[in-house]
């Protein structure tokens, strides 16, 4: 193959292995470590929160509040009021995340806690290294 043949596959395989990376699963305890954490922030009023209409829409907002700083960097509880049954959220909520480059930790009812790896929230993963 040609110097310009392997450039043209990098780059047509980029997009798909930088999502691949970015897509880490957490490992069961720090998923707990997680919620636990979402609620000690509920419970001071700190936790961010967002309603979500239409995931295209919702991706800029969720985007800019994982961003913003505080206590609660990097946690927002989303809520999907126009769904109707509960088996729809998960899909939303996926593609919600995808779009905010976040991940999903929770789903509970019509409502789901998105996390993303900031600056802020760094030492959390050194510590809790699975």
């Amino acid at each position: 193959m040609t110097k310009n043949v392997l450039l043209t596959l990098l780059f047509a395989l980029l997009p798909a292995l930088s999502s691949a990376f970015s897509a880490v699963e957490f490992s069961g305890r720090q998923k707990r470590e997680l919620r636990a954490l979402a609620g000690r922030l509920e419970q001071s009023k700190e936790l961010r929160r967002m309603h979500c209409v239409e995931p295209s829409v919702g991706a800029t907002e969720l985007r800019e509040q994982l961003a913003a700083g505080g206590a609660s960097a990097g946690l927002v509880r989303c809520k999907f009021p126009m769904v109707e049954k509960k088996v729809e959220v998960r899909p939303l909520a996926d593609e919600l995340a995808e779009l905010a480059d976040a991940q999903v930790v929770q789903i509970i009812g019509h409502t789901a806690l998105f996390f993303r790896r900031t600056e802020h929230n760094r030492a959390f993963f050194d510590r809790h290294a699975a």
